[in-house]
């Protein structure tokens, strides 16, 4: 998740698909620095133990795509996603008809990490739909794709806003909040997680590395009303106590998890 396209993005990586199980894929521009951004994904996948993630043998295949489809050749393998019985993400430029009972979240993720195919996004998807029905005010802290911030607004939340310090993935949160219509629900800044952020929510949710949830606990903590939620996802058995023992300090009251393919999904009340 965003470790991996951290790194991938370094290498110069136009593109990073999670697909279901260890795999990545990964797009390359095929030009003269091909050969040195190969070099520096193996070094670079040596970097990802530091976040608690163990890549193993992580066995390089190369794929070459045509010229002229190689900057969309990701959209292949993006297809409509069931989270839960009700909720679906679905590629934007897929046609899909939804259910009476379903909704659906329509995405162009471009470069922001955050299309529903990695466990973490899903937990924090189910958790979501599982402990916001009510709740107004939410705060979608590293917002990547903006998924979270539209799966708020689509349950009910009339007042969402949404964080990144990329203006990449501000750029394309932007985007599918639009291709959403919840523009008017949806609030967007650049910004580092919750610095100057003097409001308060109902749920403040963050699918981010776990050093950086862990040190934004208190932050969280304080900008949530009594019996506010933190709902955070991007660790895995391996990392969560960190997290889990910073969120209790801060004071708050741990709910049950949730967990898929070793990815856990921490929930916090305060």
């Amino acid at each position: 998740m965003e470790p991996v396209y951290a790194l991938a993005e370094r290498i110069g990586a136009n593109g990073v698909l999670f697909e279901e199980g260890p795999g990545v894929v990964c797009f390359l521009p095929v030009d003269d620095r091909l050969e040195t951004s190969l070099l520096n994904l193996r070094a670079a996948l040596d970097e990802l133990r530091q976040f608690g993630i163990d890549p193993g043998p992580a066995e390089i295949t190369i794929t070459f795509e045509d010229d002229r489809d190689w900057a969309n050749a990701w959209r292949e393998h993006f297809h409509p996603l069931e989270i839960t019985p009700t909720l679906t993400v679905v590629p934007a430029w897929q046609e899909y008809k939804p259910r009476p009972d379903e909704r659906i979240i329509r995405m162009d993720p471009g470069m922001a990490f955050g299309t529903g195919g990695h466990a973490a996004t899903r937990t924090c998807l189910r958790a979501l739909e599982r402990y916001t029905p009510g709740k107004n005010r939410i705060a979608d802290i590293g917002c990547g794709s903006g998924i979270l911030a539209v799966a708020a607004a689509l349950m009910g939340a009339r007042d969402v806003l949404a964080i990144d310090d990329d203006p990449v993935a501000v750029r394309v949160a932007n985007e599918n909040i639009a291709l959403n219509g919840v523009s008017d629900r949806v609030r967007i800044r650049q910004g580092n997680l919750l610095e100057g952020v003097e409001e308060r929510f109902d749920v403040i949710v963050a699918n981010i590395l776990p050093h950086v949830v862990a040190a934004m606990a208190e932050s969280a903590h304080a900008c949530l009303d009594s019996g506010g939620l933190f709902i955070t996802s991007g660790f895995t058995r391996n990392t969560d106590a960190l997290v889990r023992d910073r969120m209790v300090s801060a004071g708050f009251q741990m709910e049950p998890n949730l967990e898929e393919d070793g990815w856990l999904c921490l929930v916090g009340r305060r």
